[in-house]
């Protein structure tokens, strides 16, 4: 019988959305792959539609599957799908490869939506014990946990055949294997770059525009607007509880204190901003913390979150300017 596989997986740097936090789970085993994050995971953007799509705010990167410390590979859910599937991917998880997919959570146990509501959501395999008969799965558990865990073979087969038969959108398939021997140190040009970027609110994927249609969204500081508006409707009842949005929000204020307190060993004049960088870290946790508190507790310890949310707005954008000087000079 073969033996079981289990390759590693260690805590992500962003964790809001699994298609994210699993490629970071991946990289985050690979002494210098911070150095590629502290690059990127700089601009962040808004859907106009806000609710009514399935990533609303979220960081932007041209390919959250790209990275110097990844090769991946996207395959159609189609080519894997069927009988096959099983041993399909217990032949990639032996030879090194992380497979991303759609299951249904619905079949699923140790997940939110088990036998309560179809659910199509992604997974990270890592591991295939057959004497055993299970798959490792890598995601949010019921607890809202990211979290490792065996899953029965049975389930994996019930959860992966519900979508080939009813969910009617694309579900690409990902294979993830960390390539050794990358090399990507901090590029500052990039980073002040896209930190004006930030500031301004500019497009920044028309810099991709020969290989894609820009993405019409709010960027930057521009989308501390419509971050507004979702917290103004939420706290009105007409907007349902998302703690990703300003999980998004503390994650990138998390990364910037961590960009800035790295770059301050090449930068010293930076030493003087990391307090400010990690007091909207700070600020930041607790807005998310007091959103959490409102929806399980029905406490409002923050008299106006919008007005905090503003005025986190109005002390990150001349700290970002200052910042940026410093870098440049």
């Amino acid at each position: 019988m073969p033996k079981p596989t289990l390759l590693p997986v260690s805590k992500p740097a962003a964790y809001a959305y699994q298609f994210y936090a699993f490629p970071l789970s991946i990289i985050a085993q690979s002494p210098g792959s911070e150095q590629w994050l502290y690059s990127n995971y700089i601009q962040l953007a808004y859907d106009p539609r806000g609710q009514a799509c399935h990533v609303p705010f979220c960081f932007y990167l041209n390919d959250y599957a790209r990275s110097p410390w990844l090769s991946s590979h996207r395959v159609r859910r189609e080519w894997f799908a069927g009988p096959r599937l099983l041993q399909n991917i217990a032949d990639a998880v032996a030879d090194g490869w992380y497979v991303y997919l759609m299951w249904d959570e619905w079949h699923v146990e140790r997940r939110r939506y088990h036998r309560e509501e179809m659910y199509p959501h992604d997974v990270l395999i890592h591991g295939f014990d057959p004497a055993a008969g299970t798959i490792q799965a890598f995601g949010y558990d019921e607890r809202y946990q990211l979290s490792s865990l065996a899953i029965p073979v049975e389930q994996f087969e019930a959860a992966s055949a519900s979508l080939d038969e009813n969910v009617d959108f694309e579900t690409p398939m990902i294979l993830y294997k960390p390539r050794d021997g990358s090399e990507y140190g901090v590029d500052v040009e990039l980073v002040v770059r896209t930190l004006g970027e930030y500031v301004e609110g500019f497009n920044t994927s028309t810099h991709f525009a020969m290989e894609t249609a820009p993405m019409e969204r709010f960027y930057g500081v521009e989308t501390y607007e419509p971050l507004a508006d979702y917290l103004a409707g939420y706290l009105r009842g007409s907007i349902e509880y998302d703690i990703r949005h300003l999980q998004v929000l503390w994650e990138h204020k998390r990364l910037m204190a961590a960009r800035m307190k790295h770059l301050a060993s090449t930068f010293p004049a930076l030493d003087d901003l990391l307090p400010e960088f990690n007091r909207l870290q700070r600020a930041s946790l607790r807005l998310r913390n007091d959103l959490l508190r409102i929806e399980h507790l029905g406490h409002q310890r923050t008299l106006s979150p919008r007005d905090a949310l503003l005025s986190l707005r109005d002390a990150e954008i001349p700290l970002l300017q200052r910042s940026m000087s410093i870098l440049q000079a």
